[in-house]
């Protein structure tokens, strides 16, 4: 099989890979993004949403204001990421062709996941002193990173193949 047949059988499958990044993306709202799991049995976990699970079971939000309006706009730039996925999917599902639309929320969808979780990345890092010494990355953070690099991926693809064939359907932009 040529390299320009893997293109196009990669294409074909849009749709199921952008649904599957949403749900990564969404995974991520329901997983925590660090953890702390200390050798005396202790375990901290902290979700996108700043919600915290201490190390006695309790459940609470954190109360830096600035930690809350980073939780509100990172978990908002992935809601957002997840709704312009599925718009996306859905359409490549339905055998849509690729437009100028599409390909706008194809590429606000990988920015988006790769802002979001650099963006919290670096704000703990400032926040917290030895933040990325105390805790480690959890599902939700990873998840974001996947979910980034299958967008990258699908949206560097389809300018590959507009290039390689504007008659293709996913040349009409």
């Amino acid at each position: 099989m040529n390299a320009k047949k893997i293109l196009e059988k990669l294409e074909e499958y849009t749709w199921l890979f952008m649904l599957s990044a949403a749900g990564l993306a969404a995974c991520a709202l329901l997983f925590p993004i660090v953890y702390r799991d200390e050798s005396i049995g202790m375990n901290y976990l902290v979700w996108m949403i700043s919600l915290e699970r201490e190390s006695d079971g309790n459940f609470v939000f954190n109360d830096d204001i600035i930690s809350r309006v980073g939780a509100i706009i990172e978990t908002s730039i992935v809601i957002l990421s997840i709704i312009f996925l599925v718009i996306v999917g859905v359409k490549r599902l339905k055998k849509k062709e690729m437009d100028k639309v599409m390909n706008i929320l194809l590429l606000l969808s990988a920015i988006f996941l790769t802002v979001s979780p650099v963006g919290y990345s670096i704000g703990a890092s400032i926040a917290y002193e030895d933040f990325w010494g105390r805790y480690m990355a959890g599902f939700g953070l990873i998840a974001v990173y996947i979910a980034a690099g299958i967008s990258w991926f699908y949206y560097i693809l389809l300018v590959m193949m507009k290039k390689r064939s504007p008659a293709s359907p996913s040349g009409n932009s």
